[in-house]
């Protein structure tokens, strides 16, 4: 078996019959097709089951729900094929999806393609992923937000997971599928990038998405990723895990939740005020505004801290 395509499922009815359509419409048809119901309370079940019943190659599997992360990792630990990829239960493929990543297997531990970004039927606009060249440049792109960050838009040698362990972290509902895509790039010896294959269609008109129900504990769980990607990668990217922190807090955690709600809510969280350092501030590539929005929030989470003690 060549392709292990993993479906994290709940309450997703309303789409999972086109997100599974789209994957038997495959050209390359090496694969199979393992649908994790992750406790659902709507029909989603009946239909991975109806699918299941009708073509050999789809695995139906039910649990009690424990999020997409245990989702995904309860698929990892069914999967056989030789190359994992995730589909989210309310996207969906392009037909030569597999078709694409194939000649690329025999020679590469990652293969990732781009995308195509869906607000609704009259809203579509592509996205191109960044050629790498070589690991080093994709490990950077990873870093820097450049790119696809999810875990889908791409194949991964399954290897990669069992030989180093690597699972998606329960406790972290934004920003999980970051850290195992740096983790994967880390650990793999050679990636392939196809920016011109916009493959996965990402649908973000699902309301009940992670994104769109954001709040502050969910935002600030970005820089627990920050801290974990900068303890696992070797020196040599401190300046754009600087940059990536400034930005996280500024744009997705303070300009949306306000400076004093954000700190209260970091004080809760040890690792992601370790994150900043005042080094790390008077290092950064910024102007006296930034830096001064920096100083801000490490003085009062530090204010906070104390008065909690």
């Amino acid at each position: 078996m060549l392709f292990s395509i993993i479906v994290p499922i709940y309450n997703a009815e309303k789409y999972l019959r086109r997100c599974i359509e789209s994957i038997l419409a495959q050209t390359e048809g090496d694969f199979e097709l393992l649908l994790v119901d992750d406790g659902s309370r709507d029909g989603s079940l009946a239909i991975c089951q109806e699918y299941a019943a009708t073509d050999s190659r789809i695995k139906a599997m039910h649990k009690e729900n424990g999020g997409v992360s245990s989702a995904r990792n309860h698929g990892l630990d069914n999967a056989t094929g030789d190359y994992i990829m995730f589909v989210d239960a309310d996207d969906y493929i392009t037909p030569d999806t597999l078709e694409q990543c194939r000649p690329y297997t025999p020679e590469y531990d990652i293969v990732k393609f781009s995308a195509i970004w869906v607000a609704s039927s009259e809203s579509k606009w592509p996205f191109t992923i960044p050629a790498a060249k070589h690991r080093k440049q994709y490990i950077k792109q990873i870093i820097s937000r450049k790119g696809i960050l999810a875990v889908w838009g791409g194949v991964f040698r399954r290897d990669l997971f069992t030989k180093n362990d690597i699972r998606f972290n329960p406790n972290i509902a934004v920003g999980e599928d970051w850290l195992v895509s740096a983790t994967l790039a880390y650990h793999s010896k050679n990636i392939k990038t196809i920016p011109k294959a916009h493959c996965y269609i990402y649908d973000r008109s699902n309301e009940s998405s992670c994104w769109n129900n954001m709040n502050v504990k969910r935002a600030i769980q970005q820089l627990e990723v920050v801290y974990l990607i900068r303890n696992m990668i070797p020196s040599g990217y401190n300046a754009i895990f600087r940059k990536q922190i400034c930005r996280i807090l500024a744009q997705d955690i303070i300009n949306t939740f306000g400076l004093e709600e954000s700190c209260r809510a970091m004080t809760e969280y040890p690792r992601p005020i370790a994150t900043l350092g005042l080094w790390d501030i008077f290092l950064l590539a910024a102007g006296p505004k930034r830096k001064l929005l920096m100083l801000k929030v490490w003085s009062r989470c530090r204010q906070l801290k104390l008065q909690q003690k």
